[in-house]
Order: structure tokens, then C-alpha cells, then sequence
């Protein structure tokens, strides 16, 4: 009903200011036109309480005075209370340096001073042409009827008519659905090759019958990112709701998917961009942003052709708190926007690095919303809600550029005022220019604008040898420029710049040089380095990154190289196999390819001097999700056996494991995991680790899990029954399917603890399990094997719940694990667990030394070092000086994570999850420092692909396949 009434009011309002609506009071036997705001019994009430009149609400062009000369006093203007003006809160628009609260935590608040001035400066600009500048919005929609943002969407008059003449084609029972897809879909009014496109366009929806285009022109907005989007640019400025940047201002729709799940989610980004260039967009807003693998040149291409057309691309940073690259930010002459708070300063979750151009206003963004969804933050209207990204920073840019390309500027113009009148940075940062001042802007002049051109870093080959190169590219926006001075400086003295001075003869404009330096690196420890670059008087921090180069035909002494002997598609992907019998430790592969809908495996075996494919079995389930590769002696036959498991789901959703076996020849093995091979997943389900036991004659799968018990079990019928859901300790009979282990009344398993290597061939497992409830827990270790037995009680010094975190490893040599939460802020309590016939515990404490970041994830404890990450950094604690080192994390610690190793203190980054697609390995110095290791900072080319980290022996690997050379490539790490 709020909504509801919001929504009425609101349009009440902008009628009321828009028809000149009165109230006439008369007696109730009076009639006149109008809409009488009293019923009978309404007006029976009131006569019984003394009000003895009716009011008509009557709507008039004529002024009151002519009315009230027809009228009399009995008329009076609607009163248009502002209740529903909302600018106070578009602190962008004008900050007054208030004191506002910051949410910390869940339940933590604090409170700060925000800083008068510290938005953009939209002053009110009269000199504004009265051109129309029309801004495309790709994005996840528009809701186009949203109160706040009519007349400012593209509407094509004919092509409205003519949809909604086809919308009563479909209507009218008298016709067939065919007749109406013949005769309007291929109707193109306006001949830009979308039929219908009556207020945008939406490559999300299935193309109408006989149309030959990617989606139709219904466009809706189930997120609300791109409606608010759309009101940061152009809400109405109508006293109503917030105020868009400009007046001048057309907002083009065109909605695409913002879910990288979507069947082309990139590609359908490229056919926006294209609808929006034929569509005479002279603003692109991105607000969106996709990972390195949906990385292509037809995006390149397609940015770059926007941009050259003459069209401003403006694109949102990410909120990664990062430095390194995101996409499309990464793309030449994009405009890419950060974020900035109420103090002017960078946006904790704003991405920061040399890709950034320009930081705007992105927390606490008041805007338009969905009117078909409730808003969470903003409560007095639904219509309108308060979100926070650089999707919020980039759109306040792209108004800007708009507002400037109306006075007549061209895109690179109003680029380079932008720039050029930014204000300083408050913090440091490697961000090109500072925030937005639409104010400066103005006044900046284009003349003389060179940059940088590098939004990526820079490469820098690895080498064994200090001589080295850097080559550095330069643009120039404005007018053609000559004898222009080049000088790079190194910020690191590990590398020096030999001949850092350089000259440019000539620039024109739009065009980009390159200038290589000659380097003398005199130390190749850390990977990521800064130069500074001046160009005339201007200073600009280039990045660089040292990188190993993994190619089939390099001589790198440090690679060792195998060769691979079979038939393995190019396109495969490997995975390495488990090892769980001391059998056979060779590192073997399992290789899955995907060839016209249909997935093929292989397994990839060591055989002493190189690889060798085993047959190709295709899997007859469609889209199989493989979890487990394991190598196991299973029917202890001294024999290793290759095991590998994979989910199905059906139609309903309902998922199937399955096994498939191996013999150490690599030809298929007539043994059985479970019935048939197949775990229904009904009672519980089947986890992707777990645990292999000896239980006599076999090896069997093993694992802690909640669900129903796996077998019956009889029991006296004067005992209580037993939970019939609960935490068990499940294994796979091959005859029987899932059955558990019966525990003692009342102990509740909880989490295995990791094997050691010598525990992985014995086929044992040591768990913890508890009893009792609230704070008063025992916790006692058992041992998972040919049977269930308790080994040893767990003593604590101190209180802790092992409930809900989950373990990890901590000592490879030995069954053993630790616990930790994430904190609130706060500190950390890390409990760790050794030996478990006689458990050694200790209970860490790691301080939180960060403002406003919780440490999120303890990635592995050593006896000098702790590895952590907070929400966007990298950390280290040095446990015998009690102090921290930290850098910036590459990613998002809510998706993707660090892998710990086990042989040294050391995180690896894989390829696939960094966002510039490069591994990187992060070490501990002399000092206590994390570096970026340059000998493992890696980038693959040439039908080359990083595999994963792998294990032989003690010591660990990163692992690469080049298929199109055949081979597999191993690089230790020292």
C-alpha cells in the first residue's frame, strides 16, 4: 500500500503542476464540473460535525483571478506540498558537509564529516545549447514508466504507433497471431534495422516472429541498476523527485544482460553499442563490466569504432579495490570512472590503478528505481533508492560529458576538459587525474592535452640478463604538437632507466607513439613496478609488470618440458589426479574436451621420461560437472586405479554423481564406488573432497555431512529415537549405496581433519566431533577406518565453537587443521590442532589492523608467518616481530581466493582468476614484505594455458599444457 500511495501522489503532483488544478467549495445540492471529492455518506458525517459544504476538484487554464471573479473565495489552488522533492539528498549535486553515518559492519556504525564542496560543481548553466545529446544506456533496462524520467527517453512517435497497432493485432481474437507477426514485424519506420524500436532496445528478449534481429523493442528492468543509472544522467528537473546532471539530455535504452551466466553476455554488449551508434548516441554509458575470459576483439572493436565515430564511451572502474586491469576499463580512450565518497576521498571499494582516468561521486548515490520493486534503503518513496558502485560514479561522468558536448564541444574535447579541470587528489593514488568539477571543466582549456596511453601495464620480459626494455605509448586529443619532451623516471631502485630522455618530433591529433626506453634491472624479485612519466611539466604514473613469458618454443632454462604422446585436442582442459597411495606418485592429468555438444575425456598418464593420452571415452550425460580426480589403490591389489567423479542434473533440477574407473593401463576397470556407479544425493549430498578409507578389503569414499542416516540402524525401543537429519559420517558401499558410521548417543561429527600423506596411503581419517549444546561443548578426536573408534579428548584453554568454521590444512606431515571465523572488524582467534592421538592445540590471536576492512579469510599459518586477506588486501603477520606487511589484493575476496601452498609460505593466484589473466605467486622477503615474485608472474601464449599448482613429492609446481606443440611444461618453485 506504501508503494502504492507513493506512486499516486507522486503523479498527482506532477499533474497538479502541470493542468492548474482547484478546489471549488459549494453547497452539496450544487453540481458542477469536475470531480467531487466527497461521497454521500462522507458528506453526511461531516454535516454531523458542522461542515456543511462539497468540494469539487475542477482543472482551468485561466489565472485565479479571473476565477475567483467567476467564483468568488470559494476557489483555491491545490496546494502542491513538496513531499516528494528529494534533492536534499543528492549530496553529489551539493555537498553542505554534513555529519552522516557509515555503516561499518552488520551492527557497526560510525560516524563522519562529509566536506562542503566535494561533488561535482553542476552549476545551473544557462549558456547550455538546446541541442539534445543523446546518452545510451546499456545497462539491464530502463523502467520507462517511471514518473521521474518521462520525456526524457527516446520515443519514436511512428514506431510506438505502429507497435502498439500490432500489440492489438495480437489482442484481437478475430486474427491469428501469424497475420500479426507478418504484416508488423518487419516494419522498420525509421530504416535503422530495428522494427518497432519504440523506446530502445532489449537484447535480452527472444527476436519477434519473421524478424531477423537479436531481441525486440520491449524494454522492461527487473534490477533497477539501469533505472537508476538512467535517473543519475536525466531525472526530470521538475521540483519532483531528484534532479538529473542536464536538462539536455535524451536517455537511449538498451538492455542487455548483466549476468555473466547469459548465453552471450559480451556479444550482446557489442549489439548494444552498434544499436546505440546507429541510433546517433553521442554518450555510451557502461556501468557494467565483464572478467578476462569474455575478453575480445570484437568488444575492442566495437569500443574503438564507437570512439572513433566521435562518441563519448564512459565505463564504470569496478569495485574490486584494486589496481589491476577490469574490462572494459582496460580499453584504450575509454572514459573510466572511480568512485569517491562525502569526503572527496577514493571509495574503499573503488578500483584505483592507472586504468582509472577520473574519480566522481559513488557512495550513498540517490537515484530513480523499478516501480515494480520496493526499495531497501531509501524508505520515504519506493520510486527512488540509494545505491552505492563506480555503476553510480560513471553515469554522474557520463551527464557531465553530455552537458558539455550541448555547448558544442566534440567527445575528446569535453574528455580533455574533464580531465584538465579535475581537483586534486586528496590521497594518493595512481589514478590519472582527480575528481570530477564540472565548474573547472568549463574553464579548462583543450589545447595541449597528451597522455599516457597505456590502460594495461606495461610488459616487461622476464630475463636472466639485466639488460631489458620498456616501450611506453603516448596520445595526443588535441591539436598536432611538436617537440614535445619525454622523460621516464623508475620509482624502484631495483630497476634503472638508461636513457630516460626522449623527444617527440611531431604528434598529431588522435594519434598514439611509442617510445622505447632501455632498463637495467639489477634485481627481478618483484614483479610490479611504477615509472614516472613526464610529458613537458606534466607528471603521470606508468605501471609495468616483469613477466615470465610460457611458450613452447622458448629456452627457458627453468622450464623442464615434457613431451606428450597421443592424440589431445587443442582445446582441452587439464586437471591433475589426487594422489592417495604411495603406489604410484607421478603427477597424471584427467583432460576433458568439449566438441559439438558432446564432452570427451582422457586420461593423461606419466610413464617415467614423457605423457602419454589414454583412449578417448566420450560421457553420454549432457553437461557433466566433474568434481573429483583421485588415484587410489581401491581394491588393494597393488594396483593404482584412476577414479574420477562427476554431477548430473535432470530436468527438475535433481543431481546424480557418477563414477567412473580406471586401471593403472588406463582401460576401464569393472569394479564399483556405489551401485550402478551412480549416488542419488537424496539423503545428502556427495561433496566434491573427500576422503578415501580402508575398510578391509576395499578403499571407500568417506565425508562429513548433514542429512539423513545412510542405513538403519536398530534400536532398543526405550531409547530415544535418534535425529533422523543430522551431521553423519557417511562412506559408499559399492552393494549397499550410502551408509554411516554409528556414533555414540549424542556426539555429533563435525569436520575431518586433513591427512597427512602417510594417512592418504593407510587409507585412515581423524574427525572431531562434539557434545552437549550452547557454550558447553566437548570435543572429542575419532578415527575413520576398517572401524569407528575414539582416539583422544580435545582440551582448550579457552572457549571456542568449532561449529561453524570450517578447517584448514596446517602441517602436511601430519593429520592436523585450524579454525577461523572472520571477523567484525575486529581481531581474530585462530585455533589450531596437531597430532590427534595426543592433540597439541594453541589459540592464535590476529590483530585486525585495518580501518573499516575485516580480515576475512586466515589463508595459511606457518612458524614465522600468518597469511591473510581482508576485504581487498593481502596480508602478512609476522609472528615473531608482531608486525604486518600487506598489498593490494587482485580480486574480490567474496568470489575468488588465493591457493595456499604447502612446502613454503606462499599464495598463488591462478591465471584463470587474475583479472589481467596472468598467475601470480606472492612470497615472503628477507624483510617480511609480500612481493610479487617475478619468476612466477606468468602469462602463457601460444596455444600455451596454465594448468593449476600441482604437488610431486615435497615439492610444488605450476604446471602449463602448449597442445598445439604437444607438450606439458613444469616450472618448480624455489
Amino acid at each position: 500500500m506504501k508503494k502504492l500511495i507513493g506512486i499516486i501522489l507522486f503523479s498527482l503532483s506532477f499533474q497538479l503542476m502541470a493542468q492548474g488544478e482547484y478546489y471549488l467549495y459549494h453547497k452539496a445540492e450544487e453540481k458542477f464540473a469536475g470531480t467531487p471529492v466527497f461521497s454521500k455518506q462522507e458528506l453526511n458525517y461531516l454535516k454531523s460535525k458542522g461542515i456543511d459544504y462539497q468540494v469539487t476538484k475542477i482543472e482551468s487554464d485561466l489565472p485565479i483571478t479571473k476565477l475567483r471573479a467567476m467564483y468568488g473565495k470559494n476557489i483555491e489552488p491545490v496546494q502542491f506540498f513538496d513531499l516528494h522533492n528529494y534533492t536534499e539528498y543528492q549530496w553529489y549535486l551539493n555537498n553542505t558537509g554534513e555529519i552522516l553515518e557509515r555503516r561499518i559492519t552488520d551492527i557497526d556504525v560510525e560516524t563522519f564529516q562529509a566536506t562542503a564542496g566535494e561533488d561535482i560543481q553542476n552549476i545551473d548553466d544557462a549558456s547550455e545549447q538546446t541541442q539534445k545529446i543523446r546518452v545510451a544506456i546499456i545497462d539491464s533496462g530502463v523502467d520507462t514508466k517511471h514518473p521521474d524520467l518521462q520525456g526524457v527517453i527516446v520515443t519514436k512517435e511512428k514506431e510506438c504507433e505502429t507497435l502498439a497497432q500490432y500489440k492489438a493485432c495480437l489482442a484481437d481474437s478475430n486474427r491469428k497471431n501469424e497475420e500479426c507477426h507478418a504484416e508488423f514485424t518487419s516494419i522498420d519506420n525509421d530504416g535503422d534495422g530495428y522494427p518497432l524500436d519504440c523506446q530502445g532496445w532489449s537484447m535480452t528478449n527472444t527476436a519477434y516472429p519473421e524478424s531477423n534481429v537479436t531481441g525486440n523493442p520491449e524494454i522492461f528492468d527487473n534490477e533497477g541498476h539501469g533505472t537508476h543509472v538512467a535517473g543519475i544522467i536525466a531525472a526530470n528537473k521538475n521540483n519532483i523527485g531528484i534532479d538529473g546532471i542536464s536538462d539536455n539530455i535524451e536517455i537511449l535504452p538498451v538492455q542487455v544482460s548483466m549476468n555473466s551466466s547469459a548465453a552471450n553476455p559480451v556479444d550482446n554488449i557489442a549489439k548494444g553499442i552498434i544499436y546505440a551508434m546507429k541510433n546517433n548516441a553521442k554518450v555510451i554509458n557502461l556501468s557494467l563490466g565483464w572478467r578476462f575470459q569474455f575478453e575480445t576483439k570484437l568488444m575492442r572493436d566495437t569500443i574503438k569504432t564507437a570512439i572513433s565515430s566521435g562518441i563519448a564511451v564512459v565505463v564504470a572502474a569496478a569495485n574490486d579495490s584494486h589496481s589491476d586491469i577490469s574490462y572494459p576499463c582496460a580499453y584504450d580512450d575509454v572514459i573510466c570512472v572511480g568512485a569517491h565518497d562525502q569526503t572527496g576521498k577514493l571509495a574503499s571499494f573503488s578500483n584505483r590503478g592507472t586504468s582509472v582516468d577520473i574519480i566522481a561521486p559513488g557512495v550513498d548515490i540517490l537515484s530513480t528505481w523499478i516501480t515494480t520493486k520496493r526499495s531497501r534503503k531509501f524508505t520515504p518513496d519506493d520510486n527512488y533508492e540509494y545505491m552505492s558502485g563506480t555503476s553510480q560514479a560513471a553515469p554522474i561522468v557520463s551527464g557531465v560529458v553530455a552537458k558539455l558536448m550541448s555547448r558544442g564541444f566534440t567527445a575528446n574535447q569535453a574528455k580533455i576538459k574533464i580531465l584538465k579541470g579535475a581537483r586534486e587528489k586528496l590521497e594518493k593514488s595512481d589514478i590519472r587525474f582527480g575528481n570530477l568539477d564540472y565548474k573547472s571543466a568549463l574553464k579548462a582549456s583543450t589545447d595541449n592535452f597528451l597522455y599516457p596511453a597505456h590502460k594495461e601495464a606495461a610488459l616487461i620480459v622476464y630475463k636472466n640478463t639485466p639488460e631489458n626494455n620498456i616501450r611506453i605509448k603516448i596520445k595526443n586529443l588535441s591539436q598536432e604538437q611538436t617537440e614535445i619532451p619525454i622523460e621516464l623516471k623508475s620509482l624502484d631502485k631495483r630497476i634503472e632507466v638508461i636513457t630516460p630522455k626522449a623527444t617527440i618530433d611531431s604528434i598529431t591529433e588522435n594519434e598514439t607513439k611509442e617510445i622505447d626506453f632501455s632498463l637495467n634491472i639489477k634485481d627481478y624479485s618483484e614483479a610490479e613496478h611504477r615509472f614516472e612519466l613526464l610529458i613537458r611539466d606534466q607528471k603521470f604514473i606508468v605501471r609495468a609488470n616483469i613477466v615470465r613469458v610460457i611458450a613452447p618454443d622458448l629456452d627457458d632454462p627453468s622450464l623442464i618440458s615434457f613431451e606428450l604422446n597421443g592424440e589431445l585436442s587443442a582445446t582441452a582442459t587439464l586437471r591433475s589426479f589426487e594422489n592417495h597411495s604411495s603406489i604410484d606418485q607421478n603427477l597424471d592429468f584427467f583432460a576433458v574436451t568439449n566438441k559439438k555438444n558432446q564432452t570427451l575425456i582422457n586420461i593423461v598418464k606419466f610413464n617415467g621420461t614423457s605423457y602419454t593420452v589414454g583412449r578417448t571415452l566420450p560421457i553420454r550425460d549432457a553437461n557433466p560437472v566433474f568434481l573429483n580426480f583421485s588415484k587410489v589403490d581401491l581394491d588393494k591389489d597393488d594396483k593404482i586405479d584412476y577414479v574420477i567423479t562427476y554431477v548430473t542434473s535432470d530436468k527438475d533440477g535433481n543431481k546424480t554423481s557418477k563414477f567412473l574407473l580406471f586401471n593403472h593401463d588406463l582401460t576401464p576397470k569393472r569394479a564399483f564406488i556405489a551401485p550402478e556407479n551412480k549416488f542419488d544425493n537424496q539423503k545428502t549430498f556427495l561433496p566434491g573432497k573427500f576422503k578415501w578409507i580402508d575398510v578391509g578389503t576395499r578403499y571407500v569414499p568417506t565425508w562429513v555431512g548433514f542429512g539423513e542416516r545412510g542405513t538403519d540402524v536398530f534400536q532398543s525401543p526405550w531409547e530415544s529415537p535418534l535425529n533422523p537429519t543430522n551431521n553423519f559420517v557417511y562412506y559408499l558401499d559399492p552393494e549397499k549405496g550410502l551408509q554411516n558410521f554409528l556414533f555414540p548417543k549424542d556426539e555429533t561429527p563435525l569436520h575431518f581433519l586433513y591427512q597427512s600423506e602417510e594417512e592418504k596411503d593407510k587409507g585412515v581419517a581423524y574427525l572431531i566431533s562434539f557434545s552437549g549444546n550452547g557454550f558447553v561443548k566437548d570435543y572429542k578426536i575419532f578415527k575413520v577406518a576398517r572401524q569407528l573408534s575414539q582416539v583422544s579428548q580435545l582440551e582448550m584453554s579457552h572457549y571456542y565453537d568449532l561449529f561453524e568454521p570450517r578447517p584448514l590444512p596446517l602441517d602436511i606431515n601430519t593429520s592436523s587443521a585450524f579454525f577461523n571465523e572472520s571477523s567484525n572488524g575486529g581481531s581474530q582467534i585462530i585455533f589450531t590442532i596437531k597430532n590427534p592421538k595426543a592433540p597439541k592445540t594453541n589459540f592464535i590471536r590476529l590483530p585486525n589492523i585495518f580501518e573499516r576492512e575485516n580480515i576475512q579469510f586466515v589463508k595459511s599459518i606457518h612458524d614465522d608467518f600468518i597469511f591473510y586477506q581482508t576485504d581487498h588486501k593481502v596480508a602478512v603477520f609476522n609472528r615473531a616481530t608482531n608486525s604486518h606487511y600487506y598489498r593490494e589484493s587482485k580480486v574480490n575476496t567474496m568470489h575468488r581466493r588465493y591457493v595456499s601452498l604447502e612446502t613454503i609460505p606462499a599464495l598463488f593466484l591462478p591465471a584463470k582468476q587474475s583479472p589481467s589473466y596472468m598467475g601470480e605467486l606472492l612470497k615472503v622477503d628477507q624483510q617480511g614484505n609480500i612481493q610479487s615474485s617475478a619468476a612466477y608472474r606468468t602469462l602463457s601464449i601460444r596455444g600455451c594455458e596454465e594448468i593449476e599448482l600441482v604437488k610431486i613429492d615435497t615439492k610444488e609446481f605450476l604446471s602449463y599444457t602448449c597442445l598445439n606443440s604437444q607438450k606439458i611444461l613444469l616450472l618448480p618453485i624455489e
